[in-house]
């Protein structure tokens, strides 16, 4: 007998979404394993997002509905996370959809190899199509906070199926107000305390990029340079004691790739200088970033805006031809 009754707690921050929500939750129901909990926030929708998740509820008692006011994807995650009964737990957005043996599969490598957190593969889907995104190797949670905060990995939590007790024991929660990259934040914590990782290179989730979403939106792009460098102070709250140079280095990695992202969004929306990060040549010479990327930060750290940003536009230009002629 398993010490939890439910296998699996399925989270899904619900905002707004009626027109994808009913899709995501066909699709949970509608799974090959039937011993989960699918527990929906509603997150203070204005639209009949909430009803529906009620409407699904009254037919299917795995279903649970916690209504809230309105306080963003972190506070509406941690309601979930609060509730979860689960051996393990699964996130889903309520805009994606997952393939009918997602859940089975999942748990079923889970338990083979005793994982804390297994990774699988997973697809993007736009309106081009479906693509394929096969995941690096990942041997140890320091390989893969190392990747995460590298961008070698996304920090997602979809594709993840992570043990219960690990986030409860340890009192793992999100960091209020952040609602952008909350996600990762929750994994690196969460990788911090587990012992076994182990991945599957199968996909069964379907990530949709979809115009309108809070990743997409004029005011998040507005908004990520100051996420940029709030994610930065938490990355070193959470991982500097440990002094491990190569997490270190990767934080460093980090904050070089935040320092060339936030000049781009500073180049197009006007944001001021202050934005950028404080960076010393040394973590320029000692990061392991593209020389291209250094070649950039030294330009700006010595005000070479518009040299660097005609440089920045030329190797995307030519990367692109590159490409095409490949």
């Amino acid at each position: 007998m398993q010490q939890n009754s439910i296998s699996i707690s399925i989270i899904m921050a619900v905002y707004n979404v009626e027109k994808y929500i009913r899709k995501a939750i066909e699709g949970i129901i509608n799974q090959t394993f039937n011993n989960f909990e699918l527990i929906c926030i509603d997150d203070g929708s204005t639209d009949s997002s909430g009803l529906i998740c009620d409407e699904y509820s009254k037919k299917d008692k795995r279903i649970i509905v916690i209504h809230k006011k309105n306080g963003g994807v972190a506070l509406a995650r941690q309601s979930g996370l609060d509730a979860a009964r689960g051996e393990y737990i699964a996130n889903i957005d309520s805009d994606d959809w997952i393939e009918p043996n997602y859940l089975k599969e999942m748990y079923e490598n889970a338990k083979r190899h005793n994982s804390d957190i297994l990774f699988s593969d997973y697809y993007i889907n736009n309106d081009k199509g479906t693509e394929y995104i096969t995941l690096p190797t990942l041997h140890t949670a320091k390989d893969c906070i190392c990747y995460l905060l590298e961008h070698k990995l996304r920090g997602a939590l979809w594709n993840v199926l992570i043990r219960t007790s690990i986030i409860k024991n340890y009192n793992i929660r999100l960091i209020p107000n952040i609602n952008c990259g909350e996600d990762q934040l929750l994994l690196i914590q969460t990788l911090m305390k587990s012992k076994k990782i182990t991945q599957i290179h199968k996909a069964f989730y379907h990530y949709y990029i979809r115009e309108g979403s809070i990743t997409r939106s004029n005011q998040m792009n507005i908004q990520l340079p100051f996420i940029r460098n709030q994610h930065l102070k938490e990355y070193y709250k959470l991982l500097e004691k440990y002094e491990d140079k190569s997490i270190l280095s990767s934080i460093n990695t980090y904050k070089l790739l935040a320092f060339t992202d936030i000049l781009k969004r500073r180049i197009q929306i006007k944001i001021g200088i202050n934005t950028l990060p404080k960076i010393e040549l040394n973590e320029i010479r000692n990061s392991n970033i593209s020389f291209k990327l250094k070649l950039i930060i030294l330009l700006i750290k010595y005000s070479f805006l518009k040299t660097a940003y005609i440089i920045y536009c030329y190797y995307n230009l030519l990367m692109k031809l590159i490409k095409s002629n490949n």
